[in-house]
């Protein structure tokens, strides 16, 4: 029971890491920070707007700041507004972007953001530019084996691409997904005693009208969740040399081997080559350098997060960055026959531990019960 806990506490603890500005990195009081961006994809595109938070503070709930409004505009006139999906969280609705005249980033366009707050104070980014982005060639894996000093051997599958070189900066944004499953079903007496609750959630399929019965109702919706691993920092193209006028053997990411990773069979891997002005690539060369800096004891000397935001109000303090970017990707499945071990057994099936008796994204960071499209391909 302790190792099972203690590889979920691990596994929790890499799902944390997102794509967006860190919040931990926000450090000065009281500042508003804005991220997000446009791109030639049909989106949706999001944009969160919170207040920075200390070292010591939740930093996966940070406190969001909500607007009166939200808008992108472009250089050729044309706007949309976002709506508020979520606290602090705007983005285009599916009717607005899924339709003709729904904004879109188009290469050679720039691109603003305007954000009123709900005392009428007024955040604006500066025009950023959507430039053009070359192809991702081809996205390849191998086994890997590390042997650290003390512990036992780490299995794992590096992740490597080779893309066509675009006229300006690059960034390589790398995600995984894989299925994991819950048993939200047990949560009832006497078996789900340790949850707190006595009655199954809805989604599960079950009720239990006394708290000890259980009737079957339906089919379970939120037994099965796609989890989602990203970067744990920026990967930029200053670091990678030009063969024959391409980026070629970029390691873009790694992959753990183990049984929640792997126990589905496969695991989606998806590389997006990403376009950037000068003004954005050294807004996440800042982000990147801050992260290396903070897990080494010599820590590089570097400055404030920049910003392109500014507002009529001096006294307001802005973070944060709104860019336009191009977008190219290619995804690969890793299948557990890849290995060149057999995938490691659970040292106690999850059906049996209360941990695993909810709703599947409620469980798991990162966990949708949507799968991603390249899943049913």
């Amino acid at each position: 029971m302790k190792s099972i806990f203690l590889r979920v506490a691990v596994l929790v603890f890499c799902c944390a890491c997102v794509d967006r500005l860190p919040d931990s990195l926000a450090i000065e009081d009281d500042l508003i920070v804005i991220d997000g961006h446009i791109s030639d994809q049909p989106g949706p595109y999001k944009i969160r707007i919170f207040k920075s938070v200390g070292s010591e503070s939740n930093v996966l709930s940070p406190p969001y700041v909500r607007a009166r409004s939200v808008t992108i505009f472009d250089d050729n006139g044309n706007s949309e507004l976002l709506s508020e999906m979520l606290l602090g969280e705007y983005q285009n609705e599916v009717e607005y972007w899924s339709r003709p005249d729904g904004i879109r980033g188009q290469v050679g366009r720039k691109y603003w953001l305007r954000v009123e707050l709900l005392n009428g104070v007024v955040i604006q980014s500066e025009p950023d530019q959507l430039l053009p982005v070359g192809e991702i060639a081809d996205v390849r894996f191998a086994f890997n084996r590390f042997k650290p000093l003390n512990g036992p051997t780490e299995y794992g599958f590096k992740v490597f691409m080779d893309a066509e070189n675009s006229s300006g900066h690059v960034r390589w944004r790398f995600n995984g997904t894989y299925l994991v499953e819950t048993f939200p079903q047990f949560r009832h007496w006497p078996i789900g005693a340790c949850i707190g609750s006595f009655f199954p959630p809805p989604c599960s399929g079950y009720e239990s009208p006394d708290g000890i019965s259980l009737n079957r109702v339906g089919d379970c919706t939120c037994c099965t969740c796609w989890v989602t691993d990203n970067e744990s920092k920026p990967l930029l193209s200053d670091d990678e040399i030009l063969t024959d006028g391409a980026f070629k053997n970029v390691e873009v990411g790694y992959v753990p081997f183990n049984v929640w990773r792997f126990n589905s069979g496969r695991y989606l891997v998806k590389v997006e080559q990403m376009s950037l002005t000068d003004e954005a690539y050294e807004y996440w060369k800042i982000i990147r350098d801050q992260k290396e800096g903070a897990t080494s004891l010599f820590q590089p000397s570097v400055g404030k997060i920049g910003t392109n935001f500014s507002s009529a109000n001096p006294d307001l303090k802005v973070a944060g960055f709104f860019y336009a970017t191009a977008i190219r990707e290619k995804a690969v499945f890793i299948s557990s026959s890849d290995s060149e071990i057999p995938v490691p057994d659970f040292d106690r099936p999850p059906g049996e531990v209360c941990l695993f008796w909810d709703a599947c994204d409620a469980v798991w960071l990162n966990a949708s019960r949507t799968p991603p499209p390249e899943w049913e391909d």
